[in-house]
């Protein structure tokens, strides 16, 4: 689905295309928006978002770029960053990525690291891996180079703290 994000959607109509209801669609934007990915304008009862990056948010604009450009270019534009975005949402698969910026380490190394069980360090290296953030090797796991947009920016912006 593509949405017309650059001259602005009111909550109702966002809601409508995507198929959920206002109150979630709203939540949804409102979040958006605190991070710094859309700008708000009230016109009486209706809220419009436009896509417009907050440059008081460091990496909003690269983020939204990127978001903009996989819209553009992906066929399942949504899955896409939906897969892509869900690999940093939890802190332990963050620290991860940050752990493997300075190079290859073995399970137990990022274990003993992060302070995981050998189970959370399984469940977060197969989430990374199957994003594909991650891979392992003879060496152990190490991060993979990101060459679409959208995962070269969510990784960056992980190992930005």
């Amino acid at each position: 689905m593509r949405l017309p994000w650059h001259s602005g959607l009111t909550v109702s109509v966002v809601a409508k295309r995507m198929g959920i209801p206002v109150s979630v669609t709203s939540k949804y934007l409102r979040a958006l928006n605190a991070r710094g990915l859309l700008c708000a304008s009230r016109s009486g009862a209706d809220v419009r978002y436009r896509a417009v990056a907050d440059r008081t948010v460091p990496g909003s604009a690269q983020l939204l770029e990127a978001i903009l450009w996989t819209f553009q270019h992906e066929p399942q534009a949504e899955e896409t960053i939906f897969r892509m975005s869900t690999a940093f949402t939890h802190p332990r698969r963050v620290a991860i990525i940050e752990m493997l910026e300075q190079g290859s380490l073995s399970k137990v190394e990022l274990r003993m690291r992060i302070g995981m069980s050998q189970a959370a360090a399984g469940r977060q290296l197969a989430k990374l891996a199957d994003r594909g953030f991650v891979t392992s090797d003879s060496g152990g796991w190490r991060r993979v180079t990101q060459k679409h947009p959208l995962a070269a920016v969510l990784a960056r912006l992980a190992c930005s703290g």
